[in-house]
């Protein structure tokens, strides 16, 4: 078994990886026959959940490849704690081998790109060495090499041949979603689609009752006053109604196309042009008219002449040019201009995410019909395909979203949305046979149950939007990968009962798919992404609309990459019963609190939260999934966040917007004069028992000079009628008919109690911090009514009562089921608890050595520290 080694440098904790066979200490019952869980569920560490923040090295070490050739990519400098604004250019010699000592390579290529895939496939049943050659610029040679990795390609592997990327056939036009000799079909599936066709079709008549539909504007260089995200608004309605032409023929609409090409005419720096290269072009979606632009000038290549078509021509050139070397949030793949380029953090190269990368794959369109036309589209084109094959989004590289189903549901859309036009561009591709694509599938299904009200965290304001927009990301997956079990996930979400952004994809969706695609239940119920740091475990299939209505279930995370955003890690979410038994995230849209700690179900030390830690920034990860198990009557995890708590000064005083909504500066003013505390272990352990209810250790230590109070903390929105008993340690409340207890174990007198309530949840009980007060963000939310009722009702903190070097707490979670009796929780130590309902008896112990009668017992000592390593 492969298993993390820690060691103990003068009080510190620091952790190195070890990937090496270790003997299993223990059987997995004890003398007595009682079930433990010890050692054999320690996972094993892939060394590629190590700086992912970074776009890193796969497949890791000794790996065996999922697809033939494995996705490859590697750090773009050898070091990544070494990486620095700006970098100049390299050129990488990229070899594979069957032999350690690289004779006669397979595979031996130069290229400027750290994701290069243009591949077909290996011998199977072999083992294969591979590294890379870092080539500074100006060399020929190159000046350092990485280590040398491993992986192995097993009989029946399944092949991707990725060859044809080098020299790839377009085929003429149209290419974007269907062929010339696939428009009667296109027409067919859009005339049997009663509801996306009246989508269309009411976009296309409003278009042509808008003033400016007969006397269109020569120019953009005016803002328009009228709303925000003017021009992306109305050229997506220009788009359904160029589509609603092209698919009836109908002549009221023909205008269109002049009102495009009027458009293709603007010159860069006006309200049409991408974000941040014109007045009035405010945010990323501004970018998406690239894409436009482009199916327009593809879907109606024969109808134009070449002075027509030279004006798309033109303006998807610049377009192009601007994004590929000088996007101004840093580059999205060079900064600099094509005379001078260098590469900056935020490329796609390095980290690129967010705007950046959402801007690249929305240009891609343009790179696809200019091909043949372009250095600078040939050279973006291979850019963007080779990272959608490798990368995908570096915050999602490892196959789940490390920002949770809110702001990753957001994002996956954008990436489908280009999946299907290269798909469709490039049909020897397969794009679908990339693993990675099912697996976004899994994990959305994991993470938004059918039924679902709001996502697992995130902004308030978007929660429901997260939920929503699984509906316009499933339909496409399925069809692009094949996946009737992503299908039916889709169809019971309720299918087409909503807005789509992009109608016209999904009516091309079924063009992707060679035949019938049949729908498929699913009957997965746990869900586990040990690189990305999640794990979702359901008593129902969360695919079907039973799941949430009457089971139960619990998202979980304890993320290696948080990015710039939550701060959250070993944070849940249940539900029970059709109800969210409690919550984590934002309050309004721009509100900063959400971000923080305070605002998530965790543990706060000193009232200190998480951050991006020095720890975290040297050894390349946050948090990390250490053990998982299943069981026919459990689903058992670990998760360990001790990186995540600042152990010192962190500030990053940024003037950024952004990082100041998502960072706070912990810093004296915080700390107090006892100053950061000095956490050393915080390991949650998770165990869903029987699909019914959850047990909750939390493994806490500090120096031992420096104890500290420690805050267990559970957020519930609604109101719900809460009652507390110290003597007891329960908390019980009610939602709807869902009775819910929270019980304390473990040292139950020991804890003080406190409930927050409305917009007292921005006061900080311990620091005294008050978000309300110092916060001009949250300040500015609270004043939208709208807002201010999605405010938690209550904000429970469970405190020690004084400071401590060595605390755990044990808590029992039960939702009880409408209309049957609350199970008997009975406190026999503070390790171990008894739960009785309906004839089930468990006793859980946290002790290996426990007096009483236990059914179940956690061996805690197998995952603390070691002292040392091999």
């Amino acid at each position: 078994m492969k298993r993390i080694i820690f060691i103990s440098i003068l009080g510190v904790l620091c952790t190195v990886f070890v990937i090496k066979e270790i003997v299993q200490n223990g059987n997995t019952k004890n003398a007595n026959g009682v079930k433990v869980i010890g050692s054999e569920a320690l996972i094993n560490l892939d060394s590629r959940l190590r700086f992912s923040s970074f776009v890193n090295n796969s497949p890791g070490n000794n790996m065996n490849a999922e697809v033939n050739p494995p996705r490859f990519r590697w750090f773009y400098v050898q070091n990544p704690k070494e990486m620095k604004n700006p970098i100049k250019p390299n050129v990488f010699r990229f070899q594979v081998a069957d032999n350690n000592e690289f004779k006669n390579p397979i595979i031996n290529i130069e290229t400027e790109i750290n994701f290069y895939n243009e591949l077909a496939p290996l011998p199977e049943g072999k083992k294969y060495f591979w590294r890379i050659g870092y080539i500074l610029s100006g060399d020929k040679e190159p000046s350092s090499w990485s280590d040398v990795f491993t992986f192995n390609i097993p009989k029946g592997t399944p092949k991707w041949d990725r060859s044809m990327l080098q020299n790839p056939d377009f085929n003429g036009h149209p290419r974007l979603l269907f062929r010339k000799e696939q428009l009667t079909e296109l027409r067919q599936l859009a005339m049997q689609d009663s509801v996306f066709l009246k989508q269309i079709m009411v976009s296309a008549d409003n278009m042509t009752r808008h003033k400016w539909w007969k006397n269109w504007p020569e120019t953009d260089l005016d803002k328009p006053d009228y709303i925000y995200n003017f021009y992306f608004k109305l050229t997506r309605e220009l788009m359904q109604t160029a589509f609603a032409y092209l698919i009836t023929g109908d002549q009221k609409y023909e205008p269109v196309l002049e009102i495009w090409k009027t458009i293709a005419s603007y010159p860069k720096g006006g309200a049409s042009s991408p974000e941040g290269m014109g007045i009035g072009a405010e945010s990323e979606d501004n970018t998406s008219i690239t894409e436009y632009l482009a199916c327009i000038y593809d879907w109606f290549y024969e109808e134009m002449n070449p002075a027509e078509r030279a004006f798309f021509e033109e303006s998807l050139t610049w377009r192009l040019s601007e994004y590929m070397y000088d996007f101004r949030w840093g580059g999205a793949i060079f900064k600099g201009g094509e005379k001078d380029p260098y590469i900056s953090k935020s490329s796609l190269a390095l980290s690129g995410y967010g705007h950046s990368w959402e801007g690249a794959l929305a240009s891609l369109p343009a790179a696809i019909v200019l091909y043949e036309k372009n250095e600078n589209a040939r050279g973006y084109f291979h850019w963007i395909a080779n990272y959608i094959i490798a990368v995908g989004e570096s915050v999602a590289q490892n196959g789940g979203y490390d920002h949770g189903a809110h702001y990753g549901l957001s994002h996956i859309k954008w990436l489908v949305y280009q999946l299907m036009y290269l798909n469709s561009a490039l049909p020897s591709l397969q794009l679908g046979k990339n693993p990675l694509y099912e697996q976004y599938s899994d994990f959305f299904t994991g993470q938004v149950p059918v039924g679902l009200k709001y996502s697992h965290f995130g902004r308030n304001s978007q929660h429901g939007a997260g939920v929503e927009m699984k509906k316009e990301v499933f339909n496409l997956l399925a069809y692009l990968t094949g996946n009737g079990n992503t299908l039916q996930n889709w169809k019971n979400l309720g299918e087409k009962d909503k807005f789509y952004w992009r109608q016209w994809i999904h009516v091309a969706a079924p063009l992707q798919f060679d035949g019938e695609l049949k729908s498929i239940h699913s009957d997965k119920t746990n869900f586990f992404f040990p690189n990305t740091g999640f794990v979702m475990a359901h008593k129902y299939p969360p695919a079907e609309l039973k799941g949430f209505k009457e089971g139960v279930g619990v998202m979980f995370c304890s993320r290696p990459n948080r990015g710039d955003e939550y701060n959250n890690e070993n944070t849940f979410q249940m539900y029970a019963y059709g109800q969210h038994l409690n919550y984590g995230g934002h309050s309004g849209d721009e509100n900063p609190f959400g971000f923080q700690t305070i605002a998530h179900n965790t543990i706060m030390v000193d009232g200190i939260g998480q951050t991006i830690t020095k720890e975290s920034r040297e050894q390349g990860y946050r948090a990390v999934l250490l053990a998982y198990q299943e069981d026919e009557n459990y689903t058992y995890w670990v998760g360990d966040a001790t990186n995540a708590y600042p152990r010192q000064v962190e500030a990053t005083r940024s003037t950024n917007g952004w990082r100041q909504k998502t960072q706070i500066d912990y810093d004296e003013t915080l700390f107090g004069e006892k100053g950061a505390p000095q956490l050393e272990r915080f390991r949650r352990h998770m165990l869903f028992m029987r699909g019914k209810y959850l047990i909750i250790y939390d493994d806490l230590k500090t120096a031992a000079d420096r104890p500290s109070v420690f805050s267990w903390r559970y957020r519930v929105l609604p109101e719900c009628n809460p009652q507390y008993s110290k003597k007891e340690g329960l908390l019980s409340y009610t939602l709807d008919d869902v009775n819910v207890l929270v019980k304390h174990i473990a040292f139950p007198e020991l804890i003080d109690f406190a409930d927050m309530q409305g917009l007292d949840q921005y006061k900080n009980l311990i620091t005294g911090n008050n978000y309300l007060t110092n916060n001009t963000w949250v300040a500015k939310d609270m004043k939208r009514e709208d807002y201010r009722n999605k405010v938690c009702a209550h904000n429970f903190w469970f405190t020690t009562e004084k400071p401590l070097k060595n605390h755990h707490f044990l808590t029992v979670i039960y939702p009880v089921k409408p209309n049957t009796e609350a199970p008997v929780i009975e406190r026999l130590d503070d390790y171990t608890v008894k739960i009785e309902k309906d004839g089930d008896v468990d006793i859980v112990s946290f002790d290996k050595g426990t007096k009483h009668a236990a059914t179940l017992i956690i061996d805690k000592e197998a995952f603390q520290l070691p002292v040392r390593f091999d």
